[in-house]
């Protein structure tokens, strides 16, 4: 007999005993039947163009990001050290993103004024922007 496994959205061979008494009153899997292979189809195929427009919205967020220089200043005492720190959270304020899709690699806190490069990783690329940090005036 074949069942959809519905956690995976398998298709399977399975005895009739295992799949009637075991996969249907636990809701594991339900029959294969020409129209729920169908609907399994239109799934696949829904989820497919949902990545693709993921991805195609994530390389124009590469291409936006890529060579950007962001300024964030904080007060600072003689010796360049700054008073608190530039935070993950301080560098996406800046960036100005919408959607939680871009992540920031960054290994400490930035302590010291001076420029850095910081890498972001959107999707599965990974994009390298410019942070200055300068002195309130």
């Amino acid at each position: 007999m074949k069942v959809i496994f519905t956690n995976t959205n398998a298709i399977k061979d399975v005895s009739f005993g295992y799949a009637v008494n075991y996969l249907f009153p636990r809701n594991l899997a339900v029959l294969a039947t020409v129209q729920n292979i169908k609907v399994l189809e239109k799934e696949k195929q829904k989820k497919e163009e949902e990545i693709q427009g993921q991805i195609k919205k994530d390389q124009q967020l590469i291409e936006k990001l890529k060579g950007k220089t962001i300024v964030i200043q904080k007060r600072a005492e003689k010796g360049k050290k700054i008073f608190g720190s530039v935070t993950k959270k301080d560098i996406l304020s800046k960036l100005s993103v919408s959607d939680g899709s871009v992540e920031i690699l960054l290994d400490k806190p930035i302590k010291k004024l001076g420029k850095y490069s910081v890498e972001l990783k959107v999707g599965n690329k990974r994009v390298i922007i410019k942070l200055e940090v300068k002195n309130e005036t």
